[in-house]
């Protein structure tokens, strides 16, 4: 009895400076003391109300009072909890510590509590939960009752009936606030991405995927301090907003990326990869409990972005390798002009190196590739002439300029060795050397088959006759010796002379 004494005592002293620090921490009607912008318990819903408060209505029976023959009535009819404030949403701890007390001091008149007294206490807990309209307060109500009220030894153990249909609602109630909380700060976070022209700074680009991040892992967070089986549920509904919003990032980004392809930034191609790159380590990271189906579905979306991107970026890097080499063998053209244009697209940033080293190795090769789809469709006794001197030493010349290009802007990329072999296949007067330069390029340098009509072409192109071109070409691996569409058939013979 000494310690419920002392537990009110304590209760009463702390109630002026509770009261004072939540005004403290209240802003324009929002606890602005813990939570970011984007994420969902920042703005709480303001609870609106009539100028008669709903509990409140003098024709209505008070259904916080004991029914007529309810056991120990007589004992517990003096009991009356505090009214709950019209503006529930932002007084709610402060009217559960006033509860506190009332329950404190109730104890000191009462020991044990009669079960009528639990009955009124579920019967206020439910309607409490009918003016919550946030996840971050009935977060708050659920541990309120497991850690202060049904954990209170001294309170009586209430009837488990009652506990769990409240609790089975207060969890339906929370899962019903993630939900629209959720949701509407992923809409925000998306429709301001959309806004944002620019990408300067490092905290555009990482940005999205930080919000969004913090958006699906704070409450469960939260709710891990309830229990690890609520936060699986809070998680769960997360996960499931989080599909949708990857689904609109997807239809959004291929609108948006694939207007800019006419004048692209590609930073913007970047942060589209590094956004579903990191998203995806945070759903393999986060969703160990959650159902594979939910995780795969976001996975795969995030995946199909991942591609398009991709594609869009290989698109733009193609357009820039063909406008330069349309005209580089056709004079004693310089490099400089493709390392300008790569490097204006392509931005020397420390933030992004991870995505473009990625991405700049694929640029590698499909800008070697074009070098030599230009280069055998020249003349050879004509480039001759333009670079003075024999056409092997220079293709291994361009060969280093290339890798010297792409390594300043992705520093620590793969040597890609196509045009390194191709120089070595045109100074090589040895069959079979020529056999195992061919065999190098085939393994490590081609990816798709119609890129062995580039063998059969440049073979044909160093002067090479037919049969010596079948012979080496017998020689690879699963490699037909009869390309499938050929420079040749279409009067190639004209590019050597």
């Amino acid at each position: 009895m000494k310690t419920i004494h002392r537990m009110l005592t304590r209760r009463r002293e702390s109630r002026k400076p509770l009261i004072e620090n939540n005004n403290q921490h209240t802003e324009h009607g929002c606890d602005r003391s813990c939570y970011g912008y984007d994420n969902p318990w920042a703005a709480q819903n303001t609870f609106n109300t009539a100028k008669k408060h709903p509990w409140r209505d003098d024709d209505t029976a008070n259904p916080f009072l004991p029914e007529p023959g309810d056991d120990h009535s007589q004992k517990a009819a003096p009991l009356c909890f505090p009214q709950p404030p019209a503006d529930l949403d932002q007084n709610l701890q402060q009217h559960l510590d006033n509860v506190e007390e009332t329950v404190l001091a109730e104890l000191v008149r009462l020991r044990p509590l009669p079960a009528a007294f639990h009955r009124q206490m579920f019967d206020h807990l439910h309607g409490l939960l009918l003016h919550i309209s946030s996840s971050k307060n009935s977060l708050l109500l659920m541990r309120w009752v497991l850690h202060t009220y049904v954990s209170q030894e001294d309170m009586g153990r209430p009837d488990g009936r009652l506990f769990s249909e409240w609790e089975a609602k207060a969890k339906d109630k929370l899962l019903a606030n993630v939900k629209t909380e959720v949701r509407d700060s992923l809409d925000r976070i998306l429709q301001g991405e959309r806004c944002r022209g620019l990408c300067d700074t490092e905290e555009d680009y990482i940005g999205l995927y930080v919000d969004t991040i913090q958006c699906t892992a704070a409450i469960p967070r939260e709710a891990q301090k309830i229990s690890s089986e609520l936060c699986e549920a809070v998680q769960e509904v997360c996960f499931q907003e989080l599909l949708r919003f990857v689904k609109r990032y997807a239809a959004q980004q291929a609108e948006v990326l694939g207007a800019e392809m006419e004048h692209p930034q590609t930073i913007h191609y970047l942060k589209t990869l590094k956004t579903c790159k990191e998203l995806k380590q945070h759903v393999h990271s986060h969703g160990g409990d959650i159902k594979a189906s939910l995780l795969k579905e976001i996975v795969a979306v995030l995946e199909d972005i991942e591609d398009f991107t991709l594609k869009f970026l290989m698109d733009i890097v193609t357009d820039i390798a063909e406008r330069h080499f349309k005209d580089y063998f056709k004079a004693d053209n310089r490099w400089g002009s493709l390392s300008a244009d790569l490097e204006k697209h392509f931005p020397k940033l420390s933030y992004v190196q991870d995505e473009q080293k990625a991405v700049m190795y694929d640029a590698y090769q499909i800008i070697a590739q074009t070098y030599l789809r230009y280069l055998i469709q020249s003349s050879r006794n004509k480039l001759r002439r333009y670079w003075r001197q024999d056409v092997g030493p220079r293709v291994a010349d361009d060969a280093d300029k290339l890798h010297n290009t792409i390594s300043r802007l992705a520093p620590g990329v793969q040597h890609f060795m196509l045009l390194k072999r191709v120089s070595a296949v045109l100074d090589c007067r040895s069959t079979d050397a020529v056999k195992l330069d061919v065999a190098s390029i085939q393994k490590n340098c081609f990816r798709e088959s119609e890129d062995v009509d580039l063998l059969y072409d440049l073979l044909r192109w160093k002067g090479l006759s037919k049969r010596r071109v079948r012979e080496v070409l017998d020689a690879l691996p699963g490699c037909p010796s009869t390309p499938s569409s050929s420079l040749w058939s279409c009067g190639f013979s004209s590019c050597c002379c």
